[in-house]
C-alpha cells in the first residue's frame, strides 16, 4: 500500500522528541519495513522541502508551509491511505470537501492522540471531523470508548514500544545499590518538584542511586528555574540538554533503552498529562524494559502499572513507596510479577503495527 500520515508539523514532524512523533516515526518505519511505501506529509514548517529517506528506512517526510501545499501532494501522488494526526479547525471544511472528492480512491482514517479530556470535545464538536473517515484510532483506551458513546467509529490502538524493549537484557551485575530514575522534559506538570523533594530525602539513604535524565526549553522561564533547582540537589546524579539540541536520533532509542536496563525503579509523578499521551509511552517502555514504575492516578496510567501500592499521590508518597524497594531482592520479586507476555501482546511495535494494518 501506498500510505501517508498526515498532519501539523509541531504535532507529527518524526524528527522531534515527542510522544505523538514517536508514535507516527514508530508506525511509519515499521509499515516502510512491511514493504508499504510510507510518507508523513506535514503543513506548518518553516519552508517547503522533502527528506527523501529518513534514517535510510525508506520514509519519505515532506515538509510544507502552507495546509493548500500539504493537500495538493497528497492529491498529486494519490495515496491508497492517508491517516489524519492532528488539524487545526480551521482546515476541517476544506479538509472535508477534499476527502469528499477522493474517497472512491483514497481510504482516509484518523490517528487520535488528544492529551486531555476537553480534546475529546473538542474532536466531537465539529462534525465534520469523523465523515469519511473509516476508522478512528484512538491511542487510549478510555479516548476510544468515549468516542464510541458517541457514535464515532473507533477503535484502540495501543502506543507501540519496539520489540528489543521486550528482550533487552538487564544492567544489574556489580552494583548493589537500587537505581531510582526519571526521565523526561524538564516541567512542573511532570511533578518534579515532587520527585526533587522525595530525591533529596532519599539520597541520605546509602541504598539508593538516584538519577535524572532529560531535556530543559531555555524559552520557558519556569523550566529553567526548575533546571537550575535540579542541577542544586546534593546526591543525585542529574544530567539535561537544551530543547533546542534535543531533536531525535536513532542512537536516542538506544540510549533510552540503555537508561531503563539500568533502572530499577522509574519515578513517573506526573501533575497532569498536558503535552503528552494519556498512555504515556515512557510508562509502557518502562515496564517493557523491566522497572518498577510508579506514577500518579492520571489518565489511563493506573490500568496498567499493576497495583495500588505504586500509584503515589505527593512527594511523601513517592518516598514510602521508593523506601518499600530498598534491595535488590525486594525490586526482583516485585519483577516477577510484571506480565511482559501480556505487555508484549498488546503493546509490541509488530503487534500494534498488524493490528493497524488489519484495518487498511
Amino acid at each position: 500500500m501506498n500510505i501517508a500520515f498526515f498532519g501539523w508539523v509541531k504535532a507529527c514532524d518524526p524528527m522531534r522528541v515527542g510522544g505523538c512523533e514517536s508514535v507516527i516515526r514508530r508506525l511509519a518505519v515499521a509499515l516502510s519495513r512491511q514493504g508499504h511505501t510510507v510518507a508523513v506529509v506535514m503543513y506548518g514548517a518553516d519552508r517547503t522541502h522533502a527528506a527523501d529517506d529518513f534514517f535510510g528506512d525508506g520514509v519519505i517526510l515532506k515538509y510544507h508551509r502552507f495546509f493548500a501545499g500539504a493537500l495538493r501532494e497528497l492529491d498529486h501522488l494519490k495515496y491508497d491511505v492517508v491517516v489524519d494526526a492532528y488539524l487545526h479547525k480551521r482546515y476541517h471544511a476544506i479538509y472535508l470537501a477534499f476527502k469528499s472528492w477522493n474517497r472512491k480512491k483514497t481510504k482516509f482514517f484518523a490517528i487520535f492522540m488528544a492529551e486531555n479530556s476537553n480534546s475529546v470535545k473538542h474532536w466531537l464538536s465539529n462534525t465534520f471531523r469523523p465523515m469519511f473517515c473509516r476508522t478512528v484510532f484512538a491511542v487510549s483506551p478510555s479516548y476510544a470508548r468515549r468516542l464510541q458513546d458517541c457514535g464515532v467509529r473507533a477503535v484502540w490502538l495501543p502506543p507501540p514500544v519496539p520489540d528489543c524493549y521486550f528482550t533487552f537484557p538487564r544492567r544489574v551485575s556489580g552494583r548493589k545499590n537500587v537505581v531510582v530514575s526519571f526521565l523526561g522534559r524538564i516541567d512542573p506538570n511532570k511533578g518534579l518538584y515532587e520527585l526533587s523533594s522525595a530525591f533529596e530525602a532519599l539520597s541520605r539513604e546509602s541504598h539508593f542511586s538516584l538519577r535524572i535524565r532529560g531535556y530543559y526549553v531555555p524559552e520557558d522561564s519556569e523550566s529553567v528555574k526548575l533546571h537550575t533547582k535540579l542541577q542544586r540537589l546534593a546526591g543525585v546524579d542529574y544530567s539535561a540538554e537544551p530543547h533546542c539540541s534535543h531533536l531525535y536520533e536513532p542512537s536516542n532509542e538506544r540510549e533510552v533503552l540503555r537508561y531503563l536496563s539500568e533502572t530499577d525503579i522509574l519515578t513517573l509523578p506526573y501533575r497532569n498529562l498536558r503535552g503528552t499521551l494519556q498512555l504515556p509511552l515512557l510508562v509502557l517502555e518502562g515496564l517493557a524494559a523491566g522497572c518498577i514504575v510508579m506514577s500518579r492516578d492520571v489518565g489511563d496510567i493506573a490500568q496498567f502499572i499493576g497495583c495500588k501500592n505504586l500509584i503515589i499521590h505527593d512527594s511523601d508518597d513517592l518516598r514510602k513507596n521508593v523506601e518499600g524497594f530498598s534491595t535488590l531482592e525486594a525490586v526482583e520479586a516485585k519483577r516477577a510479577k510484571i506480565d511482559k507476555s501480556a505487555l508484549y501482546s498488546t503493546f509490541a511495535l509488530t503487534k500494534v503495527v498488524d493490528r493497524l494494518v488489519s484495518y487498511l
